[in-house]
């Protein structure tokens, strides 16, 4: 629907071509392997307001990018490079901690959104491995991590190097905006609260609450171990099981 509505935005007589590998990583947050002129007109009406060239040369785009309006980040381009070298004339990963950390801190700043990652001399290595810095900081697994990893990386001779770098990079080294983007505030969010269940931070609080029944073990003991594990607005109960029958296997399982 939304592409239909960019459509009617364009003339009569223009095409709209994504970007190779144009996929969306978080609300705000896209991914290219590549931008060429034909996909100019496709990423200034979605909206993107910066391009990130994760490349070690300057975007052969540049000018027609600020011209539709774009802001270009640039943080692996050498001042010292030459302009006009080939994309094809330098393979080299230039992934670090530093590129790393400069990069996640840039594209958490909501000023910056809507923006595009694209890394166009490797195929969208180094978008890859920054969006797996990134899931690290959403505390996804590491089987998921890998696995996005391994769906769009292209297959190179930096391909190990890469994935070993997302396992090990130091996620403490970034530092959060104070205004994070609202995706991000709710799974650190959720985060917190598991931190806080798991650490027993919210005993004190469901006690006084009444949401919790029954004293702790270290107290006194338990006569009903199902008052004292479940929330009383949550009976151990179902259509299929009364809770004194579970009662009955657990004892004979204590046997």
């Amino acid at each position: 629907r939304r592409l239909e509505t960019m459509s009617m935005k364009a003339s009569p007589t223009a095409v709209l071509s994504p970007p190779d590998g144009w996929a969306c990583v978080e609300s705000g947050i896209y991914r290219a392997n590549a931008l060429s002129q034909a996909n100019v007109s496709f990423v200034r009406l979605t909206g993107i307001r910066t391009v990130v060239n994760m490349s070690t040369v300057n975007l052969r785009l540049a000018n027609a990018l600020s011209a539709a309006g774009m802001m270009v980040f640039q943080p692996c381009v050498s001042s010292a490079r030459d302009d006009t070298e080939s994309p094809e004339d330098d393979t080299r990963s230039q992934i670090s901690d530093e590129i790393a950390k400069e990069c996640l801190q840039y594209l958490l700043e909501k000023s910056h959104h809507p923006l595009v990652l694209t890394a166009p001399n490797s195929g969208g290595l180094e978008v890859a491995t920054l969006v797996g810095c990134l899931r690290r900081l959403q505390h996804w697994a590491m089987t998921a991590i890998l696995l996005e990893f391994r769906l769009f990386a292209p297959n190179t001779p930096l391909y190990d190097v890469n994935r070993v770098f997302i396992e090990r990079f130091d996620v403490s080294l970034v530092a959060f905006p104070e205004e994070p983007p609202a995706w991000l505030a709710h799974e650190l969010e959720l985060v917190e609260d598991e931190r806080a269940f798991e650490n027993g931070r919210d005993l004190e609080n469901l006690e006084s609450s009444g949401g919790l029944q029954g004293t702790s073990p270290a107290n006194k003991e338990v006569e009903d171990p199902f008052h004292y594990y479940t929330r009383g607005r949550v009976p151990l109960v179902s259509k299929f099981v009364a809770s004194e029958q579970i009662a009955v296997n657990v004892s004979n399982d204590d046997d």
